[in-house]
This record gives C-alpha cells, structure tokens and sequence, in this order.
C-alpha cells in the first residue's frame, strides 16, 4: 500500500512573542550613538575594530535599515510511506520531510570597541529543513512471540533551535552563518522490542505450572549523539549569544583522543581548539561535533494470576539498563574548564533535572544505572 500525505501549518502564538515578562518580542531596541547597554561576550574587549574585520552591507542593513514585519511561522510537512502486509506481519518504508520558514530569532549588535549593546530585535526570519528515512516492521515471527523494530536516518537543520535564543550579529557577519545540524539532531536512531509468551508445553516437553503463563521482553534503545557547541568559557551572567565563543578549529589535530583515565576512556582534545583573535569569530561552526551515542537494553517480566471471582492481578519486575552499561552523557565544552572534554555525569542527567524548564527527572530518562521497578495491577 503507497501513502503520501502533504500540509501546511502556521504558529498562531508566535512562541514567547505572547510572554509579556521574558517575551516581548514585538519590542526593538535602538540606541542612538554614545549610548546602550554594556554587555559581556565573545567578541567585545578590544579598542579598536579588529585587524582586516570590516563591517558588512547584512551588518549595515541590520544597523541602519528598518526591521522587516514580522509574519507568522509557517511549516510545510510531506509524508510518503510504502507498506507490505505478509503473513507474519508489516513492513513499512517511508520519507518524511519538513521546512520551516519565518521563524522567531533573536538578534542584536554590539560594538565590539566597546562591548555596548546597540540594537535587539526579534525578527521572523530563520528557517529550518527536516528529512528522514523511517524503516519499520511489526509482526509476530513465531508462536506465542511478537516483535517490533524501527530505524529512523534523519537530518535536522536550522539557524536556531530556540524561540529564546540570541544570535550576535557581528562586523563581519553574513546571512545564513548560523545554519547548521539543529541542538536535537540526531543522525541515526533504533528501535527494538520482543516479547515472548511462555506457552503451557514446549514441543512434547509439558513446563512445570509456575513457568507457565509469564510474558518475558525485552527493548533495545541505540542512538547516536547530539551535537556539541564548543565555546572558550560558559557564559554564566549577562546576555547570552549562541555564536559567541566559538574557537577556531586547528587542522590536523584528531578531535578525540584516547584517555583511560576518564569516564568513557575517550575526551576531545584541547590542543584541537584555540581561542579565537578578540573581536573575531572563530572557525569552528554551530554544532559541528556530535557527542556520546547511546545503547540500552531493558528487560521485563510478568505474570497475570487469577484471585477470585472476576478479579485478576498482574505482576510484573521492570529493569532498566538491564546490563548496567555505562551511558556517559556530553564531554564538558567550555575550553576554559578543567574538565573539559570529559564526560561528568551520566546520560540520564544530561536532558533535565525535572524542574519545569529542564526536561523529564531522571528516573525516567535512558542513559542511567541498572534500575528495578516492582509493579502490581488489579483488575475486576
């Protein structure tokens, strides 16, 4: 069976554009000359206009011209699947695509002989492209046993991966610097679970009645990992800028390095990075390391038990990481830090701490220590 399917869809909240507080970004700021906001960053510092750094007709426009309207982001989807029924189960290929186009960004200007903000404004200007290659199957490959697996090969790309981002717009800025693999790309991902239900007898070998009826199975979750931003220093106070920081990249250094003695026994090598000239941006792009992948089994067992009556229990023993497999989360990408490029923690920490801004708790999150979960169910 051949599907294909095809959308367009418009954002008609404009992500934090309705947040009077943190939002706002119907507001532009433009300071006249001598005046504005002192700010750190990566690119402020010096006295003069760095050497052979001019500014750009995008920087000229950004200073002096009008900012354009802003328009409602808008996103056009694409589906195409082709699927085969066979006796024991469903086979599915499929190509799925997106882009998005008058998206939020922030952006601002600072004098880089001054470290003065001179202009923020909130633009609908960044775009974004998704395509991906989604394989499929489902089905039941012997009696009593039912399997499933999924691979996605996908690529995300944009300008930015927040509506809350700040990008600085620099003397030698160009348009269309910032666009690279997206902060949640990931390259490749899989997929697997199966579940057996041990059966009354085996062939003419009858099982004993406590083996009989438990439903065993089993996930495999394998990845590979997010990208990484390599900054000088982490820019813990003031106006953050996402492209601020970036250091140049020195050729023909390995980025990783063999390290026995960290987490992982691998770590990215400093002597790979230096800092970049002050005022300059440096070589190394958005995005253009990917950190730790990831592989994780988890296995459950579980009985259902009549007690009386209509009334059944069900019980079952869930555990993660059932081989206790170390998942170190992102080496340290901050050059200034001690630590950096080793791994501090593990993958479970790494996607939030589970307040409201920071993701899921880490109990429930791939990535952490072995793990047991007893649960009991009751049905009438």
């Amino acid at each position: 069976m051949l599907r294909a399917g095809a959308g367009a869809f418009r954002d008609t909240t404009l992500g934090p554009s309705i947040d009077p507080i943190s939002g706002a970004s119907f507001n532009s700021w433009l300071f006249s000359s001598g005046e504005g906001i002192s700010v750190s960053n990566g690119f402020s510092g010096g006295s003069t206009t760095p050497s052979g750094t001019s500014i750009t007709p995008d920087v000229q426009q950004f200073l002096t011209g009008t900012p354009p309207g802003l328009e409602l982001p808008t996103s056009w989807q694409w589906r195409t699947s082709l699927e085969k029924n066979a006796r024991r189960g469903v086979a599915s290929a499929t190509y799925a695509g997106s882009v998005g186009r008058h998206l939020l960004g922030n952006e601002a200007y600072v004098d880089p002989t001054t470290g003065v903000l001179e202009r923020f404004t909130t633009l609908t200007q960044n775009q974004s492209e998704y395509e991906a290659l989604e394989l499929r199957y489902s089905g039941s490959p012997g009696a009593n046993i039912y399997a499933s697996a999924a691979y996605t090969w996908p690529h995300s790309l944009d300008e930015g991966s927040e509506d809350s981002s700040v990008f600085l717009i620099h003397p030698g800025y160009q348009l269309r610097e910032a666009w690279a693999s997206s902060d949640f790309d990931v390259r490749h991902a899989l997929t697997a679970s199966v579940s057996w239900h041990i059966p009354r007898a085996l062939e003419s070998y009858t099982l004993p009645d406590w083996l009989r009826g438990w439903t065993l199975s089993g996930i495999l979750r394998a990845r590979t990992g997010f990208p990484i931003n390599i900054l000088t220093s982490e820019q813990s106070l003031g106006e953050q800028f996402d492209n601020a920081g970036r250091p140049d990249l020195v050729a023909g250094l390995p980025l990783w390095i063999p390290d026995p003695n960290v987490a992982g026994g691998r770590r990215l090598n400093s002597a790979a990075f230096a800092a970049a000239p002050a005022g300059e941006e440096g070589t190394l792009g958005r995005n253009a390391i990917y950190g730790n992948g990831l592989a994780q089994i988890d296995g459950s067992v579980r009985r259902s038990f009549a007690l009386f009556a209509s009334v059944r229990v069900e019980v079952g023993l869930t555990v993660f990481n059932l081989l206790n497999h170390p998942q170190f989360a992102d080496p340290v990408p901050y050059l200034a830090s001690p630590f950096f490029g080793q791994s501090v923690s593990m993958q479970n920490l790494m996607l939030g701490s589970g307040s409201p801004n920071t993701g899921l708790p880490p109990l429930f999150q791939t990535g952490g220590s072995r793990s047991a979960e007893f649960d009991f169910r009751f049905a009438f």
